[in-house]
């Protein structure tokens, strides 16, 4: 009887390796793929943005820039409300409650959120805070500038009050003459990093679901510096991270010979704008863009894979700008 239990013991631990030699085989990490070559367009205007997810190496969805005003944060933690800085957009709190008082932008602090995408840089900033436990609203009203639309064109000013209701969002707008007053609710959905707001349309579909997403092809704003040092205002167009899902590190090693060995070496960041716009440099002589050649990323996606990115160009094949043309990796 204990043979056969000794014989039983040992067709087990043969089976068990057998089983884990298989699950190891099917836990080895995806080979690397080929380079790719893929070109985004955002328009000759820049007047589209472009969601692309590198792990399909495809683009997820794209609308024009002024689809969209106001986005509010979906986390959990955070009421960040954020303006479409693709747009130029500006905010200011007017430091009071009645709504009806305000009827210009003269006077106030204007600003617009950090091309970093932290939120504790946003223009509209902290309109809501905790008092006894729960979250509630300063019901301040802010003035908003509504930049230039995707031709360019003014959009003008609204005023708003931001408040929050039955764990929803509540936005009160109107004309800085007190025509067109609105007022909508939305609602936090976790399966996306925001939800997005139109004065014009009300509740809007912009980005894909937070996962499902990386790189976003996009003008938005920032501020550069002149020679002598002195801050100014821009909108310049190039690339944004999803901080979800993707991390971003920037090295001027050569592309062909980057390696998974060197990503150790490197240091990841969510900051949103660390690819950026400066990846391209504009040639006044020639009248033309031409490509930074020692700028190259490496982007570290939430599923553990890697991969880098060289921009090869802004024009497409028949020469249109804003078609940025890069390679792409996976490691």
């Amino acid at each position: 009887m204990k043979k056969r239990q000794n014989i039983f013991r040992i067709a087990a631990f043969f089976a068990g390796l057998f089983l884990l030699s298989s699950c190891f085989k099917e836990d080895e990490k995806m080979p690397p793929l080929p380079l790719e070559t893929i070109t985004t367009p955002v328009g000759n205007l820049y007047e589209t943005q472009v969601f692309f997810d590198l792990n399909t190496f495809e683009s997820r969805s794209s609308n024009l820039i002024d689809t969209w005003d106001l986005a509010f944060d979906c986390s959990d933690s955070s009421w960040t409300v954020k303006l479409n800085s693709a747009l130029m957009m500006y905010a200011g709190n007017a430091q009071t409650t009645n709504f009806e008082s305000v009827i210009t932008a003269d006077g106030l602090a204007m600003s617009f959120d950090a091309s970093s995408g932290n939120n504790d840089s946003t223009a509209i900033g902290t309109w809501i805070e905790k008092v006894g436990g729960t979250m509630q609203s300063k019901k301040q009203v802010y003035v908003i500038d509504r930049g230039l639309d995707s031709q360019f064109h003014p959009q003008g000013f609204k005023k708003i009050i931001l408040d929050w209701v039955d764990n929803k969002y509540q936005i009160t707008w109107a004309n800085l003459d007190g025509s067109g007053e609105q007022t909508v609710t939305l609602e936090k959905n976790p399966m996306f990093n925001f939800m997005f707001l139109s004065f014009d349309d009300g509740i809007v579909s912009v980005e894909p679901e937070k996962q499902d997403w990386s790189l976003k092809f996009s003008r938005y704003s920032t501020v550069l510096f002149t020679d002598v040092g002195d801050p100014y205002d821009y909108n310049l167009v190039g690339v944004l991270s999803n901080p979800y899902q993707v991390t971003v590190a920037e090295t001027a090693d050569n592309f062909e010979s980057i390696s998974i060995a060197d990503t150790s070496k490197y240091i990841f960041s969510t900051q949103a704008d660390i690819i950026g716009y400066d990846w391209k440099l504009y040639d006044f002589d020639g009248g033309n863009y031409t490509i930074v050649a020692d700028k190259n990323y490496v982007i570290k996606n939430n599923d553990g894979f890697f991969y880098k990115l060289q921009f090869i160009s802004f024009y497409d094949n028949q020469g249109n700008k804003g078609a940025m043309t890069y390679y792409v990796k996976r490691l």
